[in-house]
């Protein structure tokens, strides 16, 4: 690979608008053959593999930075972030169905003279979407307030875990708030009066 190229952002070949784009319609298209039909429309004319490749690559490299990130925090290289801190945020929890691949068979051969084509399954998973937010005095969200979005497939455990938020670094984003007694006390007593029944767990859980 060329270093003056990357650079530039390009890496095999490839553009980093052109790995945008690709990226952007296969994850918001339901299939890589819709997105593949959209980015010919807009006169891009890509093999099913290439686009595929493409999106799955960005994929793993995103995932790889998510990674190398987590581990800076957990280590301690990161300092306390600000960006939260003295705000109003609000933060969601949704659940949904995704169906991931797994294959059961893999292809026997190349070519015309392949002896054994591909086999998988497509099972359902639930998967738990998080996203936080900044919002107004009426309770509106902040247009301007970039939103944090995250996800899991390891259920509503792993969800709802506090020492998975800390983990993850979330609670990072408030910084020096988290040490104000006054802010902590009100967060208690909202979570006690909304949330009852999860309240009781962490205390229990603490206790234990």
């Amino acid at each position: 690979m060329c270093p003056e190229l990357a650079a530039l952002g390009i890496q095999e070949a490839k553009t980093a608008a052109l790995v945008d784009r690709v990226a952007r319609q296969s994850a918001l298209l339901p299939s890589f053959e819709h997105a593949q039909g959209e980015l010919k429309s807009h006169g891009l004319s890509l093999p099913l593999k290439e686009v595929h490749r493409i999106a799955s690559r960005l994929g793993a490299q995103v995932l790889t930075r998510r990674k190398r990130d987590l581990e800076d925090y957990r280590g301690g290289r990161v300092p306390v972030g600000e960006e939260l801190k003295g705000k109003r945020v609000a933060c969601c929890i949704d659940a949904g169905k995704s169906r991931l691949r797994r294959v059961t068979r893999k292809q026997k051969g190349k070519g015309k003279n392949k002896k054994q084509r591909r086999r998988y399954k497509a099972d359902w998973r639930d998967v738990k979407l998080l996203i936080i937010y900044e919002i107004d005095k009426s309770g509106a969200k902040v247009r301007t307030s970039r939103p944090w979005i995250d996800g899991t497939f390891a259920g509503p455990d792993e969800a709802f875990y506090s020492h998975s938020a800390t983990e993850l670094g979330y609670t990072h984003l408030i910084g020096s708030s988290k040490r104000n007694a006054q802010i902590s006390a009100r967060l208690e007593r909202r979570v006690q009066r909304e949330y009852p029944e999860c309240y009781e767990r962490v205390i229990k859980s603490a206790a234990s």
